[in-house]
């Protein structure tokens, strides 16, 4: 299969020896499967090939990688997580379509998510899903060696002792504990405990910013760093999202600053820091 990428599309074209499922091209095609790029069938030159869309607003996963490493191995781990359910719950959706190559995912940090190809070529000697994954771990683990995510840090501390012949333990453990939809965070607290006392904000609603104004959801005052409008939390499906609201003295989360409108999925344990008020996030799971 040849592979030809753009800045706005990536096309799949067969080889003489591939082979295409059209049974598997129009199930991806009926099926939203999470996490994949749209695509479409053409004809180019007499020549059969797929045709994906590249999210608009993205980032390449080797541009991301070294940009922010911590945050884009889980941005892709979670997103991976969500495709291999769907392949466990639909027995006509198979793992062998997915492309686990770096070149070919992309992070698009605005939703918090990175997007695969699904695409239903096969070579007739494509090595297993599972030692093509292992290849894609090799890589993203390669420079997070001290980082401090558990679930990173058992990665880290299995990746090599698990053979690349046998990686049902990598899929299940990416499945249940990396997912979004196996932890559905029905309400936040934003709690802080520090020289200015202790007190907390609950976010029980879809949409809550915290700010100054008196016009916020979550009134924060104890310090004259904090903007206006400081930031806003927003749910999107089962998961709560932090995004930064132009403040003078920024929004961090686990010390990394939020630039511009990205939005960053917030987790049980995750610090945030609104200018120099540091909050711990709690999660009440449904």
């Amino acid at each position: 299969m040849k592979i030809n990428i753009s800045e706005s599309h990536i096309t799949a074209v067969p080889e003489d020896q591939d082979s295409f499922s059209l049974l598997g091209y129009r199930i991806m095609k009926k099926m939203d499967i999470p996490n994949v790029m749209p695509c479409r069938r053409i004809l180019f030159n007499k020549e059969e090939r797929l045709l994906f869309e590249v999210p608009s607003e993205k980032e390449s996963l080797r541009t991301a990688i070294e940009n922010d490493p911590g945050r884009t191995v889980l941005m892709v781990l979670d997103s991976l997580a969500d495709i291999l359910r769907e392949t466990e719950q639909n027995e006509f959706l198979k793992r062998e379509y997915i492309s686990f190559s770096m070149d070919t995912i992309y992070t698009v940090p605005s939703r918090g998510k990175a997007m695969f190809l699904y695409c239903p070529i096969q070579a007739p000697e494509q090595s297993s899903p599972g030692q093509r994954l292992y290849i894609l771990l090799e890589e993203l683990l390669a420079d997070l060696p001290n980082y401090e995510e558990d679930r990173i840090r058992f990665l880290l501390s299995r990746i090599s002792a698990w053979p690349e012949t046998d990686m049902e333990e990598v899929f299940r453990f990416i499945r249940e504990k990396f997912g979004h939809k196996v932890r559905s965070a029905k309400n936040l607290e934003f709690r802080y405990s520090g020289m200015l006392g202790s007190f907390a904000f609950y976010v029980k609603k879809p949409e809550f910013v915290i700010g100054k104004n008196s016009q916020c959801d979550g009134v924060l005052n104890v310090s004259s760093a904090i903007s206006r409008r400081h930031c806003r939390l927003f749910r999107q499906g089962p998961q709560y999202y932090l995004t930064d609201l132009g403040s003078k003295n920024h929004t961090y989360i686990n010390d990394r600053m939020l630039v511009g409108q990205e939005a960053v999925p917030v987790h049980d344990g995750d610090r945030v820091r609104l200018a120099d008020v540091e909050f711990t996030i709690r999660e009440e799971l449904e």
